[in-house]
C-alpha cells in the first residue's frame, strides 16, 4: 500500500509539471506580450534551446551564431528567448544604446552582480541598476580617461621593452597569444596597483595564464545558463573547486589575492598615500562607504584585469596576423613605424600617423572587442518600424553586426586599412567596437594604447612569420565565449620573428 501511495504521488507530481510546464509554454506563445513578434517557436517557448545551442551543440558557444541565422530568416527584429528581442540594424545601434537603460538582470548575473545568489556587490560591468552603475563608473572614469593612460604610458612602454627582449632571445617558433597576454595582464596589474604580475619574468606562467583564461572563456556559455555560479563559488573552498572547476578555482585564488591586497588598503589608506591606484580612485570619490568595501574594490580591479587583457592580447594576436597575412598592408605600416627613432615608439607618435591610426581602426573593426549580445532595458516603450517594443523589454544588438555589416563597409570581411583613411564621415559613426553609450567599455583608452604601442613596437623592431597557420582552424569565429573564439582544435598563432638589427 505505501509503494502505490508513493508511485500515486510521484504520478500526480510528474502530471503537475506537465500540465505547469504545458501552461507556460501556451502562455509564452499566445498571451506573452512579445508572442507577435517574429521567431522561432522553439525559441519563444523554452530557454533551453539556448542551452542546447551553447553547451550541447558541437564546439559549444552557438547561440550566438544561431541568431544570425535567426535574422537571415525573420528579419531585423527577432524574439531569441521567451522574454529577449534582438535586432540586427545599425542605424539602430547608437540610438538604442545611447538612454538610460538598466542592465538585464539575467545578464548581469552571470557574473554575480546584486540579484544573483547569495548576493555580492559586483565592478560597474556586473551592475544593473542605470544610476547606481553611473555612479560605480564615474569613480574610476579620472583614472581610466586618456590624460591617466598618457601619464602612465611609462607601465606600457617598460611592459613591451619586456616583450621585445623576450622574442629577441628566442631562437626558435613561439606562440604569441602567451606572450601578448602575459603584456595587457602585466600592463592591467602595473596600471592599476603598481604591482606586476611576472607573467614576463617565466615562459611557464605565461602558459598557465593562458590556459586559465581560455579555459574561464569556455565556461561563458556554461555561466550564462547557470549565472548563479560564480556568486555561489566564492563561498566554496578552492580545494572543492579545483576538483570541479579548475580555472574558476584559479580565477578566485586571484581574486582572494586582489581582495586581500584592497582589504590592507583599507586597513591603512594613508600609508599608501604616496601610489596612486584604483583603489585609491575608488576610495577618495564621493561613492558611499558601502561602497567602499574590500570586496567590491577587489571586483573592480579583477573585472579590469581580466577581461581588459584577454580583449586586448586577442586583438594584438590577430592585428599580427592581419598584417602578415597582407604584405600588401604590412609593406607600409612597417614603413611607418619604421620611421619613428625609438625601438618603443610613443603613443602619441604612433596615433597621429594616418596608416597606422587606419590599421589599428580596421584590426578593430574585424573583431570587435566582444561577440555576444549586451541586453539593457528601456524604462518607456521603443519604437521600432513598425513594432512597439514593450518596456523594460530585454533588448540587445550585437557589435559584431554593425562593424561587419555590408551595407556599411564594403568588403567587410576583407583587411582593408585605407577604408579609414581621407573623408569617413559616412562611417565613423558606425565604428563601435567598444560598444556606445554609458554602458561601452571604460577602459578603451588603454586598450587603444596597447594596441598602438604593442602593434606598433612589434613591426618596429622585427620581422615576423607565421608558421603553420590555418585561419580556418586556429583563427575562424565559431563559438562565441564573451569574445570570438576560433574552434576547439586550435593551434594558436606561432611565429618566427627576426630582429631588424640582426
Amino acid at each position: 500500500m505505501a509503494m502505490a501511495t508513493t508511485v500515486s504521488i510521484f504520478i500526480l507530481l510528474l502530471i503537475a509539471i506537465l500540465l505547469y510546464s504545458t501552461a507556460v509554454v501556451i502562455y509564452r506563445l499566445v498571451f506573452h506580450p512579445l508572442a507577435k513578434f517574429p521567431g522561432p517557436k522553439i525559441a519563444a517557448a523554452t530557454r533551453w534551446y539556448e542551452f542546447y545551442q551553447d553547451i550541447l551543440k558541437r564546439q559549444g558557444g552557438q547561440f550566438a551564431l544561431e541568431i544570425d541565422r535567426m535574422h537571415d530568416t525573420y528579419g531585423p527584429i527577432v524574439r531569441i528567448n521567451p522574454e529577449e528581442l534582438h535586432i540586427k540594424d545599425s542605424d539602430y545601434y547608437s540610438i538604442f544604446y545611447s538612454g538610460t537603460r538598466d542592465k538585464y538582470g539575467w545578464a548581469a548575473s552571470m557574473v554575480g552582480a546584486e540579484e544573483a545568489y547569495l548576493k555580492r556587490f559586483l565592478s560597474a560591468f556586473g551592475t544593473k541598476d542605470h544610476e547606481l552603475h553611473r555612479i560605480r563608473r564615474s569613480a574610476n572614469a579620472k583614472y581610466l580617461s586618456k590624460r591617466s593612460v598618457l601619464a602612465r604610458e611609462y607601465v606600457i612602454t617598460e611592459a613591451m621593452s619586456k616583450v621585445v627582449q623576450i622574442l629577441k632571445t628566442t631562437p626558435s617558433t613561439i606562440d604569441l597569444h602567451p606572450l601578448l597576454l602575459a603584456f595587457t595582464t602585466e600592463v592591467v596589474r602595473q596600471f592599476t596597483l603598481h604591482q606586476s604580475s611576472g607573467l614576463l619574468d617565466e615562459a611557464e606562467s605565461r602558459l598557465k595564464w593562458r590556459d586559465t583564461l581560455h579555459a574561464s572563456l569556455m565556461a561563458i556559455p556554461i555561466l550564462k545558463q547557470f549565472n548563479w555560479f560564480m556568486a555561489l563559488a566564492h563561498h566554496l573552498p578552492l580545494s572543492f573547486l579545483n576538483v570541479i572547476a579548475p580555472p574558476v578555482a584559479q580565477l578566485l585564488s586571484v581574486h582572494q589575492a586582489t581582495t586581500r591586497d584592497a582589504q590592507a588598503f583599507l586597513n591603512n589608506p594613508t600609508r599608501h598615500d604616496s601610489a596612486d591606484t584604483i583603489f585609491h580612485a575608488i576610495y577618495n570619490s564621493s561613492l558611499p562607504q558601502s561602497e567602499k568595501t574590500a570586496f567590491r574594490l577587489s571586483q573592480e580591479v579583477f573585472t579590469i584585469a581580466t577581461a581588459a587583457g584577454s580583449t586586448t592580447a586577442h586583438h594584438l594576436v590577430y592585428g599580427v596576423y592581419y598584417l602578415v597575412s597582407n604584405p600588401e598592408k604590412l609593406t607600409p605600416f612597417q614603413q611607418a613605424v619604421r620611421s619613428l627613432k625609438d625601438d618603443i615608439p610613443s603613443w602619441t607618435d604612433l596615433s597621429t600617423h594616418p596608416y597606422i591610426r587606419a590599421t589599428i581602426k580596421e584590426v578593430l573593426r574585424l573583431r570587435g572587442m566582444t561577440a555576444g549580445r549586451s541586453p539593457l532595458l528601456a524604462p518607456v516603450p521603443l519604437q521600432y518600424g513598425e513594432w512597439v517594443i514593450p518596456k523594460k523589454t530585454p533588448l540587445s544588438l550585437t557589435v559584431r553586426d554593425v562593424l561587419l555589416d555590408p551595407r556599411v563597409f564594403q568588403d567587410p570581411m576583407s583587411f582593408i586599412p585605407e577604408r579609414w583613411l581621407g573623408d569617413t564621415s559616412s562611417i565613423d559613426q558606425y565604428f563601435v567596437p567598444f560598444g556606445k553609450g554609458s554602458r561601452n567599455c571604460q577602459g578603451l583608452e588603454l586598450a587603444w594604447a596597447e594596441l598602438y604601442i604593442g602593434l606598433g613596437s612589434l613591426f618596429r623592431n622585427f620581422d615576423i612569420e607565421l608558421v603553420d597557420l590555418d585561419f580556418e582552424r586556429d583563427l575562424r569565429y565559431t563559438r562565441e565565449c564573451l569574445i570570438a573564439l576560433p574552434r576547439e582544435e586550435s593551434r594558436s598563432v606561432r611565429v618566427k620573428v627576426r630582429s631588424i638589427t640582426d
